[in-house]
């Protein structure tokens, strides 16, 4: 198996885009599960969130709805929405709570959910 990430930003934009290439070089089919993580951070501030992070878990909610994950501030009217969606393919399961999807105390290192196969639909 290899594969192929590119990551880019539109000029003028305030998005990426996320391109993953998978290529079974073996002589048999395969099937396989991917993975994606993204952390929405509170208002573009990540640094509010590492400083303050009781509070951004208090304001910040990430719900998954038709295929999008949607990052909002309920705090705020004029909170810029943030999202995470995939194209291309279906999505057969999802976490927006970190801590689900990483594991009490485990980092991006070894996930929980890719340890199990599946995520758990937590919102």
């Amino acid at each position: 198996m290899a594969a192929a990430m590119t990551v880019f930003v539109p000029e003028g934009q305030a998005f990426e885009y996320w391109h993953v290439a998978v290529t079974n070089r073996s002589d048999r089919p395969r099937t396989i599960s991917l993975f994606s993580y993204a952390e929405l951070a509170n208002e573009w501030n990540y640094r509010q969130d590492l400083e303050n992070l009781q509070y951004s878990q208090y304001i910040v909610r990430a719900r998954y709805r038709d295929g999008v994950i949607h990052r909002t501030n309920v705090t705020r009217e004029d909170s810029h929405g943030l999202w995470f969606t995939l194209v291309g393919a279906p999505v057969v399961s999802f976490d927006t709570d970190r801590d689900v999807f990483l594991g009490r105390y485990r980092t991006q290192a070894a996930p929980v959910a890719v340890e199990r196969g599946e995520c758990s639909g937590s919102e």
